[in-house]
């Protein structure tokens, strides 16, 4: 992870770590151990790391609390807006986190939850979404997709 340019600073109240933010919008946060102090920095988001450039696109899952986002800072997100077991809306975890070396235009659910399909600008990339990450398993040669949709039943999606 790396964390880009600091542009703020500020020590906590019980003076026992550092928050930082970034150039990029994230907020940081590292622990102080002045009795046992290592070379090695290490440091960890403070809340889930967010897209550090525009959202593209957007969509919820219909059968699991989902929602994917796209950016152009090359990264698709999923969360979840429920925590496990729970039926109430209690805050959103970050689910997956997956760069890509190009930007994605658009983002679709299917139905089920198990599947996204991502537009790219030189082709339409569909996904399996496991428990951490996606697994591209088909690649169809769309161009410049800016929006996806699926189909009620999730048989069929329009670009």
């Amino acid at each position: 992870m790396t964390a880009g340019p600091i542009k703020s600073i500020d020590l906590s109240s019980t003076e026992d770590s550092v928050i930082f933010s970034t150039d990029n919008n994230q907020l940081f946060k590292m622990i102080i151990n002045l009795e046992r102090p290592t070379d090695e920095v290490e440091y960890d988001y403070l809340v889930h790391a967010f897209h550090s450039r525009p959202i593209n696109g957007m969509d919820v899952c219909i059968k699991k609390p989902f929602i994917a986002t796209c950016s152009s800072d090359r990264t698709v997100k999923v969360w979840s807006y429920r925590t496990s077991g729970s039926s109430s809306l209690s805050g959103f975890s970050l689910e997956v986190d997956q760069s890509f070396q190009e930007e994605a235009n658009s983002v679709a659910f299917h139905p089920s939850g198990f599947h996204l399909v991502v537009g790219f600008s030189d082709r339409i990339r569909m996904m399996n979404l496991f428990e951490k990450s996606l697994t591209s398993y088909k690649d169809l040669p769309i161009k410049a997709c800016s929006e996806i949709v699926f189909s009620n039943g999730g048989h069929l999606f329009a670009c």
